[in-house]
């Protein structure tokens, strides 16, 4: 209801302040672990099957497990199931870019530019 109750720019404001934990939580991530492979998003869409594939390799899932593994991100993948509930509207990169205000772009810098420096979108 709170959210509802505000414009959208400040809606978008009140969102970063509700992640909070979650930002301050990445920060804390540790990016130069040999052992930890990060996945962007963009990266992801719309290359499923090839991203997984690289994910289950890495981790050093056994063959038929990744067979399984590239067959299920197919299936699953958000370019392919128009018709299926789901809570993701658009999944589509980059949306932000439509929704950030220079207002809302400078209260999330201001907050997280070192994360997005740390996650290489800086």
């Amino acid at each position: 209801g709170y959210l509802q109750s505000l414009n959208q720019e400040d809606g978008l404001i009140a969102e970063i302040e509700f992640r909070k934990y979650h930002f301050e939580s990445m920060l804390k991530w540790p990016v130069d672990d040999s052992r930890i492979k990060t996945i962007r998003y963009e990266d992801l869409l719309g290359h499923e099957e090839d991203v997984f594939n690289e994910i289950l390799s890495f981790y050093g899932v056994s063959w038929p497990e990744r067979k399984i593994g590239a067959y299920l991100s197919d299936r699953f993948s958000a370019d392919k199931n128009h018709d299926r509930p789901r809570h993701i509207r658009n999944p589509r990169p980059k949306q932000w870019e439509e929704y950030f205000t220079p207002k809302v772009k400078d209260y999330f810098n201001q907050r997280y530019q070192t994360l997005l420096e740390r996650l290489e979108y800086g």
